[in-house]
């Protein structure tokens, strides 16, 4: 992994992020200071994570069918785009080939 610039938080995108081990891991980066794409199939259950983490600096709620190849594309690059980059990655639901595929094309964007 390449060193994060001074200049921002380190990030992650977290799939299933909004309930379980994703939401767990995703509170375990927010204390250590990261920013946090949460991205979760379940809309109730991302809402639940935005109203708990939604006030906190550098946080994304993206949501995202992982089974989709296009939204996973979009959902990856907006990410970049905004944290400046992706530091890591955490897949708690589905793991899939293609989500990696695409979080390696913008894993290095700065």
């Amino acid at each position: 992994m390449a060193k994060t610039p001074k200049s921002r938080k380190p990030s992650a995108i977290i799939t299933g992020a909004g309930s379980g081990i994703g939401l767990a891991t995703a509170e375990l980066l927010i204390e250590k200071g990261w920013a946090v794409a949460f991205l979760d199939v379940n809309e109730a259950s991302l809402a639940e994570a935005r109203k708990r983490h939604g006030k906190a600096k550098g946080m994304r709620f993206v949501p995202l069918d992982v089974t989709d190849e296009t939204a996973v594309e979009r959902a990856i690059a907006e990410t970049a785009e905004a944290f400046g980059g992706i530091d890591g990655v955490v897949i708690a639901r589905r793991l899939l080939v293609l989500f990696l595929r695409r979080v390696s094309r913008h894993a290095h964007h700065r």
